[in-house]
């Protein structure tokens, strides 16, 4: 008996490749936000992604997709995903701990598959069922087992993060297929996506630094001192390392 690699064998490949990537990042997560508030690590993680698309692109994206509509659609992915999803993780992991974050990480199909039957017609077939009970049940059983919630002290309401980050994750998922019916690249629409989030976190961060009030005020010497405003706003917010920051 021969094997045959089929499209659906692909496609459950690049899933595993894709999980896996997702938990060893949760661990490099960890030790960042020893040193890092959330917000800042996500435009470091989006930033270094984006440039490394931006040098891909060139050599397989087709220009016309520019003015394609699924450079909207690929845009509209990334005002939530990966920059409020990536924020969400990182301070998951800041408060639950990386094995329970990439737990309940595993939960973005359950909110994926709901958009996927109502918008785009995709059948739920036993599989897909069998697949949603099982994370149902051990999305119910993760705040009891040992490392969860009660033996770590984790509060219930952390574990909101972990599922925020996974429902903006799954419901990205058939805006970015609407983009991809339109212009069939992978690299265009991860590249779209996270130039949109590097952009959005940027001004966020810009915000927290307090670069945005010394433009205002055209205090040309400390907009060149960012990371003492910076530090300065996360004394106020009660960080030591940004706002929001809890060491």
């Amino acid at each position: 008996m021969t094997f045959e690699l089929t499209p659906e064998i692909t496609a459950a490949l690049f899933a595993l490749a894709a999980a896996a990537g997702v938990g060893a990042s949760v661990h490099a997560q960890r030790r960042g936000r020893d040193g890092m508030d959330a917000s800042a690590g996500a435009l470091v993680g989006t930033g270094v992604a984006f440039a490394l698309f931006a040098v891909i692109a060139p050599f397989v994206v087709d220009p016309a997709w520019i003015y394609s509509e699924a450079t909207a659609w690929f845009a509209l992915c990334g005002l939530f995903m990966p920059a409020l999803s990536m924020i969400l993780a990182i301070r998951s992991v800041g408060i639950a701990g990386p094995a329970l974050t990439a737990a309940l990480g595993s939960c973005t199909p359950l909110f994926a598959i709901a958009p996927a039957v109502l918008l785009l017609g995709e059948e739920l077939g036993p599989q897909v069922a069998l697949g949603i009970a099982v994370m149902t049940a051990g999305l119910a059983l993760a705040p009891f087992v040992q490392g969860g919630v009660g033996a770590t002290r984790v509060p219930i309401w952390a574990l909101s993060l972990p599922l925020g980050a996974s429902a903006l994750r799954g419901l990205s998922q058939p805006i970015a297929k609407q983009g991809m019916l339109l212009a069939p690249s992978p690299v265009y629409a991860a590249l779209v996506t996270f130039g949109v989030s590097t952009l959005l976190l940027a001004l966020l961060n810009a915000r927290a630094w307090g670069l945005c009030a010394a433009w205002a005020s055209r205090d040309w010497r400390a907009a060149q001192r960012p990371w003492r405003l910076r530090r300065r706003v996360g004394r106020s917010w009660g960080g030591p390392g940004g706002c929001g920051a809890s060491g």
